[in-house]
């Protein structure tokens, strides 16, 4: 525009000083120059002119076209003129963005020239032609132009319905903003699916758009002023739905340019469910904390400097005396006690590796006992996040005998060999063909004999699991026994987790390969479905515990593995407090009554244990009578559901007593509902009408009996009754067998918590005796 202004005074300032006889008043050029600089220098300070400068540019060169159409003509189509009318024909033609406004204008501007050209004085006729042929195809050409820009233009649309699309797909909602965040100008498929679920509205404006978000539209106006378009402020907010419901978004904004200009892109991604996702992780990290309290193996917490930080013990390792007492001092002075002196150098080499080096260290430790030798398996692995080093002790002594068996009689081997839990592969040390296999294995893994000889062992590991599982034999080959929980492909295709130990030693002279598996499917199982069910075993309104037997034959040996806040509450202590102690430490009424033993012989037998009324008073002496149910779990596991019935107990007595007090008098007492529906009837109902209970309840009171109000009518009975809530009055009633009787009769209405009538109690005393001596001491008096 400044281009074209200053084209415009250079043009007016050539044509006075070469043709000085021309036409060309000052005033066209200079206020066509005026204007074109006006615009260029507002659009540079104004936005709404910047945003439209294409059309405030189409109106300055139709006012520069116009004067020039007028110039040309008042100098009777001089050359000069006539070409700079050419020139500005086809500048003007081609500023068009739109083809059929092209076209009116081409068809427009080529009459009005054929036209003009006769009308002059003194025009060379003969120029006619050639004039308006050249006219026509610089036109056309103009048209070409505008053409092609206009399916450029058409390209770059479906650009932008493109780019539409692909926001449309996009997992953010998408808001774009002009710069100073007043009007909203383009929201995505998304955006709009977040506006309809937080507010109900597809729409909003911008104000409502920032109170929905918290923020102040201020603040990101300032923000985002001068900033670069590199820069991007990240947030998270929690909005509450109009249903109340609660959603965690995270929060993205960033300044970005488009063809009007500089504009606020706001994007939001709901991550509620990932929220939810670690909520769920945090539960189940204290679940599994729980179930590390199970782990038969004791556990030594140590700094990278070798002092104790903490230790547990297990109970399955009576022969191990180690205290708190250790915590503070270095992890040496625990091992002194259960291993000679040779070993303690070989400890020190395994600590330092573990902390360089990482990964699993593994040594074996010998204990001479009095009687016999115990071996133990010590592992050390460093705890990446906590920097510290995690000792594992696991009594071994059982598979070392069975190793030391193995090399001391080739037939008291393979009885070994077969008898154990485990299953157990012998393999070539170079190519892992098994050489031999217990039985265990063959039901693990489902091979036969011959099958498995033609399989190594590494092939049978889930390849996910192949390159750790080749890097512990990689390990065992160097003397370095490691033990990998993995996943075996069994021969019908199936998945099943197994702990394997793999280790390189001589049998017969030769070394060989072994690796004992243990079948943890089960373990992992449960730990999933512990998992799974955490949010209901705290969500029940009773006490719900996971007891586990650890030795079949000793029905004291049940341990509490985990419970719910319900049966803390009942139990009067914390669940941390009660992991791991048996359950006569913990509830020891229940041996009185025999529960332990009829629990494991319900899980023997896998039938559900139930007992009522099992009395054990509080921490305050008052009896209380608690509800058990006992079902079996697998792995030797029982749920125990326990409740406090101690309420529910005291509601029964006192019913019974009730009861037992209402047949005690000698007056009817009947309990309907409102419509006089028969609930309950007493004894002494059933004496004074001769109907039996069990004949007239769930019958109404007028199947019964029609009775005659002697001293009032029934409608006005009812009215009292039911306006006042009580009425007594005089009846002459029916028995069963047709006997007429006359009783007198107190009714009052039992109302609910809205006040509304529940129940109607009828008091009915029979005085036909009383009334007939009245009617004898009347006639007597009369005579």
């Amino acid at each position: 525009m400044f281009g074209l202004g200053f084209l415009g005074l250079l043009s007016g300032f050539l044509i006075h000083e070469f043709l000085p006889n021309a036409y060309y008043p000052a005033y066209i050029y200079a206020t066509s120059a005026a204007v074109c600089i006006a615009v260029a220098v507002f659009s540079f300070f104004i936005p709404h002119v910047r945003r439209h400068i294409f059309d405030y540019a189409s109106f300055c060169y139709l006012f520069m076209y116009l004067g020039i159409v007028y110039i040309t003509y008042r100098n009777d189509f001089n050359l000069y003129f006539t070409l700079i009318l050419l020139a500005s024909h086809v500048f003007f033609a081609i500023s068009f963005r739109n083809f059929v406004e092209y076209t009116i204008f081409a068809i427009a501007s080529l009459s009005l020239f054929i036209l003009s050209l006769w009308m002059p004085q003194g025009v060379n006729q003969q120029h006619i032609y050639l004039l308006i042929s050249v006219f026509t195809l610089l036109t056309i050409f103009a048209g070409i132009r505008v053409w092609l820009r206009e399916q450029a233009h058409k390209r770059m649309s479906n650009g932008s319905h493109l780019l539409s699309d692909l926001l449309n797909s996009s997992q953010y909602a998408v808001f774009l903003l002009d710069e100073q965040c007043k009007k909203i100008h383009y929201l995505n498929t998304t955006a709009i699916k977040y506006l309809q679920v937080l507010t109900g509205y597809a729409t909003v404006d911008h104000q409502e758009l920032f109170n929905l978000l918290g923020i102040d539209p201020a603040f990101v106006v300032n923000r985002f002023r001068s900033a670069p378009y590199s820069l991007q402020e990240k947030g998270f907010c929690t909005i509450e739905s109009y249903n109340g419901q609660e959603i965690y978004f995270e929060l993205y904004i960033s300044k970005v340019r488009s063809l009007e200009g500089d504009n606020i892109l706001i994007r939001l991604l709901d991550i509620t469910e990932h929220r939810r996702r670690e909520k769920h992780l945090k539960r189940s990290i204290s679940v599994n904390e729980s179930l590390v309290h199970a782990i038969p193996d004791m556990l030594i917490r140590i700094n990278t400097q070798g002092i104790i930080q903490s230790v547990r013990t297990s109970d399955l390792l009576p022969d191990i005396s180690i205290s708190e007492n250790f915590v503070g001092q270095h992890f040496m002075d625990i091992l002194r006690p259960l291993s000679p002196r040779e070993n303690h150098q070989q400890a020190l080499v395994l600590f330092e590796k573990a902390k360089v080096e990482g990964g699993v260290q593994q040594m074996e430790l010998t204990v001479q006992r009095k009687h016999k030798k115990q071996f133990f398996d010590l592992r050390l692995v460093r705890l990446e996040e906590e920097d510290e080093i995690l000792a594992i002790v696991r009594d071994m002594t059982r598979a070392k005998e069975i190793q030391l068996a193995l090399k001391q009689s080739e037939q008291n081997y393979r009885e070994i060999f077969n008898s154990g839990n485990d299953g157990i592969i012998l393999a070539d040390l170079n190519t892992l063909l098994p050489i031999d296999v217990n039985r265990v294995t063959y039901s693990i893994l489902g091979y036969n004999a011959l099958e498995f000889k033609k399989l190594p062992v590494h092939t049978l590991c889930k390849p996910s699991d192949a390159a750790g599982f080749a890097q512990g034999i990689k390990l065992a080959r160097k003397g370095e026994p490691q033990t990998i929980t993995c996943q075996f492909i069994r021969k019908d295709d199936q998945l099943v987790w197994v702990e394997v130990s793999i280790k390189c030693t001589e049998i017969g002279g030769k070394a060989r390969m072994m690796f004992i598996l243990r079948d943890v499917e089960e373990r992992i199982d449960f730990t999933q479905k512990i998992q799974r069910y955490a949010d209901l075993f705290e969500s029940v309104d009773m006490g719900m515990v996971v007891m586990q037997l650890e030795d079949p034959t000793d029905d004291s040996s049940f341990r509490f593995v985990s419970c719910n806040q319900f049966a803390e509450n009942l139990i009067g202590a914390q669940s941390s407090l009660i992991t791991g102690k048996r359950i006569d430490e913990v509830l020891p009424f229940l041996r009185q009554a025999d529960i332990p033993a009829r629990m494991k012989a319900a899980l023997e037998a896998g039938e559900i244990l139930i007992e009522d009324d099992l009395l054990h008073p509080d921490k305050h002496g008052t009896p209380q009578y608690w509800q058990i149910k006992a079902t079996p779990l697998s792995g030797g596991y029982v749920g125990v559901l326990l409740e406090n019935i101690t309420e529910r107990k005291q509601a029964t007595e006192r019913l019974k007593y009730q009861a037992l007090l209402a047949d005690s008098v000698s007056d009817a007492i009947i309990s309907t509902r409102p419509d006089f529906t028969i609930e309950s009837w007493n004894k002494a109902a059933e004496d004074i009408y001769g109907w039996k209970a069990e004949e007239v309840t769930g019958k109404n009171l007028a199947e019964i009996f029609q009775g005659v109000y002697v001293n009032d009518s029934r409608e006005a009975a009812m009215n009292k009754l039911f306006a006042e809530g009580f009425w007594e009055g005089e009846i002459i009633q029916e028995r069963k067998n047709g006997e007429k009787i006359t009783v007198l009769s107190s009714a009052s209405v039992i109302t609910d918590d809205q006040g509304e009538a529940s129940r109607v109690v009828i008091l009915n005393r029979n005085i036909t005796a009383q009334k007939e001596r009245e009617l004898l001491i009347k006639k007597s008096e009369q005579k």
